[in-house]
């Protein structure tokens, strides 16, 4: 039995009508998944700026509180330096035994760079004013692996050994020489043999240096 040409063409107009119910929805359901990924994308860059102008401010206000401290930082290096007095009692305007500014002073105390040939010249220096004699001055010279600023600000010891021979007073002065020296001696072992006329004093010490600290630029993701 054949189909009536009018049931056909319901049939064909049917099946057309449901080819372009699928295409409208596969178009809609596109349309929708496009719009989802748009607008978190368009969440995501916002996040993103918002947290580009947070950091941006946060660096705006360091630098500025960063200007002030300079500014205070200066007047406090100003009143440091320029004592009529320096911290150990000399005058600033000259740089021979305990003179010099206290600038200077510092720097002497605890050098920024590791270097062993002025340690043992200032061992010298510090011995030869007591008019002793001296038998040997004597260390490891042992080089940090890298001569570059660290980013500790902790003191770096190094050790040293020296050997002297003199009367009781002698020795009472070579201590009081390494009492008041500008830079700072620990002694770790010490030995003293002889009578008082005349005295051998073995010294074991270490001092220090304080390595500069670079300042770095350094560049942060923000995410």
């Amino acid at each position: 039995m054949k189909t009536p040409k009018s049931a056909q063409r319901k049939f064909i107009q049917i099946d057309k009508d449901l080819k372009a119910t699928t295409i409208a929805i596969g178009i809609a359901c596109f349309a929708l998944l496009f719009a989802i990924l748009s607008i978190d994308t368009l969440f995501s860059q916002m996040n993103l700026q918002n947290n580009i102008i947070s950091s941006q401010k946060t660096a705006y206000n360091n630098l500025i509180l960063d200007k002030h401290s300079i500014k205070s930082l200066l007047k406090s290096y100003s009143n440091f330096v320029n004592k009529p007095v320096n911290v150990i009692g000399g005058n600033p305007q000259t740089n021979t035994g305990n003179n010099g500014d206290n600038a200077k002073i510092v720097l002497d105390a605890l050098p920024s760079s590791y270097d062993y040939p002025a340690l043992l010249s200032s061992i010298q220096n510090l011995l030869s004013s007591t008019g002793v004699t001296i038998n040997n001055i004597s260390g490891s010279d042992n080089p940090p692996a890298s001569s570059s600023g660290s980013g500790t600000s902790s003191p770096q010891a190094m050790s040293i050994s020296f050997s002297v021979t003199a009367p009781l007073s002698g020795i009472q002065l070579v201590f009081s020489n390494l009492e008041h020296s500008i830079r700072p001696f620990q002694v770790q072992n010490m030995e003293i043999s002889g009578d008082q006329s005349n005295l051998t004093l073995q010294i074991t010490a270490q001092t220090y240096y304080q390595p500069s600290i670079i300042f770095k630029v350094t560049k942060e993701a923000v995410k």
